[in-house]
């Protein structure tokens, strides 16, 4: 039972370290393995070669080998320590806030087109606009209106005089269209690949956060942030490339709030984790159940001298 015990603790000591290590080193598989799996195997030959050396370590409590494998397990259970309360606050506690910041994130990508869209048609009807109608529709009135002819040959409309020179009453208002639609566009050119991106996310990290596969929890998070990154630099590039305004930009709220999965110290602040600690310890004793139950052999018997014999054989008597 107690081997039974002990095996459970180390199964559970194991998983809880690699997940540990992998919070840790932001999903590092390899390399999380590999770290857990050394520290659980050195704990366990520890523990066993305490087991196997108890006789001579309960006879002198302060031997070097009592000294060496006291210190060996203290300095990994310490590291394994950390592991196990950090992953248990993540798990127990900061769970459900950690997966409603990534929903927070996932809408960041939404409200960020959206705010996009909004922003550039706000342009185009406060700017855009209203000048490209007025100029074209005293064009229409007048061909010869050069003032109207010049602005409209510049920026940010660009029209060619030949297209300038075809203008008349009968068609100034699907002239009016055709740029307003050709300004939509080149605005909404970038919103096609900032949507493909958001959609393969969705698609492939999405059920991330509503599963809690722990595996992928670090790289989705990693992707979140670098997407949202992204998206904004291409909204604000294309903002600003298809804008005329000289202090035109696109304004958007970074969200920059961590997930502190790779932060334990961070989370602590927040999630006390003293019930974490003690629930680690609890393990920590499965593990060394083998030694606290190994029988002690050698048991002295104190024996009696010969004085201290004969003078229980005394007996007492009468002499004549």
């Amino acid at each position: 039972m107690k081997n039974i015990l002990q095996y459970v603790g180390l199964l559970f000591t194991l998983m809880v370290s690699f997940l540990g290590v992998l919070y840790l080193l932001n999903g590092d598989i390899f390399f999380s393995s590999m770290s857990a799996v050394t520290l659980v195997v050195l704990l366990y030959f520890l523990v066993d070669q305490l087991r196997k050396k108890k006789n001579q370590i309960r006879k002198n409590r302060f031997s070097y080998v009592a000294v060496v494998y006291w210190s060996l397990y203290v300095a990994i259970s310490i590291p394994i320590t950390f592991l196990l309360a950090h992953t248990l606050t993540v798990e127990i506690k900061a769970k459900k806030d950690i997966q409603g910041l990534a929903y927070e994130k996932m809408d960041i990508l939404n409200d960020m087109v959206l705010s996009y869209t909004q922003q550039y048609g706000a342009y185009i009807s406060a700017e855009y606009e209203p000048e490209l109608k007025a100029n074209l529709i005293l064009i229409s009135n007048n061909p010869n209106n050069s003032a109207a002819k010049t602005v409209l040959s510049n920026e940010p409309y660009e029209i060619s005089s030949t297209t300038l020179n075809n203008i008349s009453s009968t068609n100034v208002n699907s002239y009016i269209r055709k740029y307003i639609n050709g300004k939509d566009k080149l605005f909404a050119s970038a919103l096609d690949s900032v949507i493909r991106r958001n959609e393969v996310f969705f698609e492939t990290y999405g059920p991330v956060f509503d599963n809690w596969s722990r595996l992928r929890l670090s790289v989705a998070f990693n992707e979140l942030d670098n997407l949202i990154e992204e998206n904004y630099k291409t909204l604000y590039r294309n903002f600003e490339k298809h804008n005329h305004l000289s202090n035109a930009e696109f304004r958007f709220p970074i969200y920059n709030k961590e997930h502190k999965l790779n932060k334990p110290f961070s989370l602590w602040g927040r999630y006390n984790p003293l019930f974490m600690i003690v629930l680690a310890l609890v393990f920590h004793a499965l593990i060394l159940l083998p030694y606290f139950l190994e029988p002690v052999s050698g048991m002295y018997k104190q024996h009696t001298t010969t004085t201290e014999k004969s003078s229980t054989d005394i007996s007492g008597g009468i002499e004549l």
